[in-house]
């Protein structure tokens, strides 16, 4: 078992940050590690911790 599910390369700052595939990431699908969700849509927008990481210029 793998803890990357994906690779994302959202933001351009020099401190990188990992998140949980439990949190929107627009244009991801938010799965939480489970095969039951492989099948739905992606995240329409950034959860609001997402925004606060890049505006605090970090990349994902």
């Amino acid at each position: 078992m793998n803890i990357i599910s994906q690779s994302v390369h959202k933001g351009s700052g020099k401190l990188k940050v990992m998140v949980k595939d439990t949190i929107d990431i627009q244009g991801l699908k938010t799965i939480a590690g489970s095969k039951a969700l492989l099948e739905v849509e992606p995240a329409h927008d950034d959860a609001e911790v997402v925004k606060n990481i890049l505006k605090a210029d970090c990349e994902i």
